[in-house]
């Protein structure tokens, strides 16, 4: 069977690092079918396009995964250029797919939604089904995220067109769990059948991961120090990180006399300055910043962490549940997690491998920090092994086979 997946950002993994279509593609491959990834040509936080001007696609072999990189106009930020960036990704599928056959279904991935009406359109002229997979809820995440207005002409044209979208799919994959509850509470189920909606949240090749974590160790003096409770984060240092609370709980521990929790923090972003001047000014010597690494070296580090943190802000949006790459890679190391991101079908809490706090109460990330450095070693070692048994629902080679349900009996 001939399967294209759609996703503006659906680059392999050695462009970018978010390689979910990827996984899927290689798994898909793996049972038999014939897969072509269209994406766009620019690559994500870069200045770098992949097809020159004047060419329409390029394409390319990777793995064995056929993809075609559709031209898109260069961009930089979240400004205009981006919106002329998505819409000529969306130009050059319709304008370029005849080039490539005839698929027997086509999975459309959104960020943005125009990849997910290009799907259907497409999917209408060859008389096949269009899988649309929601990654995103477009425009609620801009709208709670203060990048548009609720009341403005643009959320308006998109709740139109996610509504379109929804109404039109053959099916439709949400990557959070809270699908169903979404379309419900817009008013939307009595035109968007119940039944065709699915849940397949993110996850990891856990095969890999284990073979990252030993190939590819990082030599650090704090994380191979036996005598230190270590607490790691992995990620973005911005504004929706929220790392000003773990710096409010590294700064409890240290005013309590907690000299052995060290708080690490691997990642870069525009808010990392301030947090550094806040600790040196502050006398925090307990909060040190790693800098950047590369996301293979990723697992190496989790997993000789005691605790591992998720941060972010508690979003209404996140009633939906969240599907965060970061917290299957976190609970594939076999450590514990403390999150402060309330949100609805908590995994964390539901397989008992982590906890979930109100951030924004006082010390509330430090109080479940404690409770896994006052454990006993045998009450410690559960909570890893339930971490380790909850992540194989997550591992690609079991989502993929969701997919294959989906796609096999429409």
């Amino acid at each position: 069977m001939k399967v294209w997946m759609l996703n503006h950002y659906g680059l392999p993994p050695k462009y970018h690092p978010i390689s979910r279509t990827y996984n899927f593609g290689q798994c898909l491959l793996e049972d038999g079918y014939d897969v072509t990834i269209m994406t766009a040509s620019t690559i994500h936080h870069t200045d770098v396009n992949l097809v020159e001007k004047g060419k329409k696609y390029k394409t390319e072999n990777v793995d064995g995964l056929k993809y075609v990189y559709m031209r898109a106009p260069d961009y930089q930020g979240n400004g205009i250029k981006r919106i002329l960036n998505m819409c000529g990704y969306y130009r050059s599928l319709k304008k370029n797919w005849k080039k490539f056959g005839r698929p027997d279904v086509i999975v459309a991935s959104s960020v943005h939604l125009l990849t997910c009406m290009a799907g259907i359109q497409i999917a209408r002229k060859v008389n096949c089904r269009c899988i649309v997979e929601i990654a995103d809820l477009w425009p609620l995440t801009l709208i709670e995220f203060g990048r548009i207005k609720e009341k403005s002409i643009l959320a308006k044209v998109l709740y139109k067109l996610e509504y379109w979208v929804y109404k039109n799919a053959d099916e439709l994959i949400f990557t959070f769990e809270g699908g169903r509850d979404y379309v419900r509470n817009k008013g939307w189920d009595k035109k968007v059948n119940p039944d065709k909606i699915h849940y397949i949240n993110n996850g990891l090749i856990l095969s890999r991961y284990e073979k990252q974590k030993e190939e590819k160790r990082l030599e650090d003096v704090h994380l191979d120090n036996p005598d230190l409770f270590k607490v790691v984060y992995t990620g973005s240092i911005g504004d929706a990180n929220a790392l000003e609370y773990l710096i409010e709980a590294a700064e409890t521990a240290k005013n309590k006399g907690v000299p052995d929790m060290v708080f690490l923090l691997w990642g870069d972003g525009p808010n990392k300055k301030k947090f550094q001047d806040y600790c040196d000014e502050h006398g925090l010597d307990n909060v040190i910043f790693k800098g950047k690494v590369k996301k293979e070296m990723v697992a190496g580090i989790l997993s000789r962490s005691d605790v591992n943190v998720l941060m972010g802000h508690p979003y209404p949006l996140y009633q939906y549940g969240i599907s965060m790459n970061k917290l299957f890679d976190y609970m594939a190391s076999g450590k514990p997690v403390v999150s402060n991101i309330k949100c609805g079908y908590d995994i964390l809490e539901r397989n008992q491998c982590g906890m979930t706090v109100d951030g924004k109460k006082e010390n509330a990330i430090f109080e479940a920090l404690m409770q896994f450095h006052d454990m006993s070693r045998e009450e410690y070692d559960v909570w890893c092994n339930r971490a380790k048994e909850a992540v194989k629902e997550f591992d690609f080679h079991n989502l993929t086979k969701k997919l294959e349900k989906i796609i096999e009996n429409g």
